[in-house]
C-alpha cells in the first residue's frame, strides 16, 4: 500500500479518536461510537486496554473537541433539516425518496444514529443513504465496524457488488418486529482523489 493511501486512511482513525473524545467528555451522545472505535490505536485506554498517547481520545486539545464537534452539530443540522423539507412527488420521484451522500465517511457513525431514532426525520422518511471512503476503508467497515455497531435485537446484513468489489448494499434487520420503512443503506468504494466522473458513475450503478 502506497505511503499516500495510508495516510488517507488514517484520517478515519483520527476522525473517529476525535469524536470519540468529544462524547466521553460530555459534548454530546452518541450509542455507537465506542463500537466504531474499536481497535483504533489511541482510544482510551479506560475502555480498550490501549496505551493513551499525544493523539489518544483522553489527551485531545480542548480546541479539536470544539471543533469536532461543532462539526457533527452542523452536519446534523443540515441533515435533520433536508429531512423535514416536503417534497413535490412527480414523475422521476415518484415516492419522494431523498438522497444523502457522505463523503470520506470513514468510521463515521450518523446514519446509525439516523436509522435507530437518536436523530429525528429519518424513520418518516424513505432514504437512500451514501458513504464514500477509500476502499480499504470501506471494506473495513463493511466487514468489521458495522457488524460490531449493531444494536441488541439486531442483525447486520452487507451484499458486495461482485462487479466492482468495492460497494456493499448493507442494512440492519430486527429480528422481532418488523421493519416497515424501506430506506437504503449503501457503502462506496472510491478514492475522491480520482475525477468525480468514476464516483458518479458508481452512484448511478444499478446494483444501488
Amino acid at each position: 500500500m502506497a505511503h499516500s493511501d495510508r495516510a488517507v486512511i488514517s484520517t478515519a482513525d483520527d476522525a473517529v479518536l476525535a469524536k470519540l473524545s468529544c462524547v466521553e467528555k460530555g459534548y454530546y451522545q452518541d450509542a455507537f461510537i465506542h463500537s466504531m472505535a474499536k481497535g483504533v490505536k489511541g482510544a482510551n485506554s479506560k475502555s480498550y486496554g490501549s496505551a493513551g498517547g499525544r493523539n489518544s481520545s483522553s489527551s485531545m486539545e480542548p480546541i479539536i473537541r470544539k471543533g469536532t464537534h461543532a462539526r457533527v452539530c452542523a452536519v446534523d443540522k443540515a441533515i435533520s433539516a433536508f429531512l423535514s423539507l416536503q417534497l413535490e412527488e412527480d414523475a422521476s420521484n415518484a415516492k419522494g425518496r431523498r438522497q444523502v451522500v457522505i463523503l470520506g465517511a470513514g468510521r463515521d457513525t450518523t446514519y446509525l444514529r439516523y436509522r435507530f431514532g437518536y436523530q429525528k426525520g429519518f424513520e418518516e422518511n424513505q432514504v437512500d443513504w451514501f458513504e464514500v471512503d477509500h476502499p480499504f476503508v470501506i471494506e473495513q467497515k463493511a466487514h468489521t465496524w458495522l457488524c460490531n455497531s449493531a444494536p441488541a435485537g439486531y442483525k447486520y446484513n452487507s451484499e458486495m457488488n461482485v462487479a466492482t468489489g468495492v460497494s456493499y448494499r448493507a442494512s440492519f434487520s430486527s429480528q422481532g418486529a418488523s421493519d416497515a420503512n424501506d430506506s437504503t443503506y449503501h457503502l462506496i468504494g472510491h478514492d475522491l482523489r480520482s475525477p468525480p466522473s468514476s464516483l458518479f458513475e458508481k452512484l448511478s450503478d444499478p446494483f444501488h
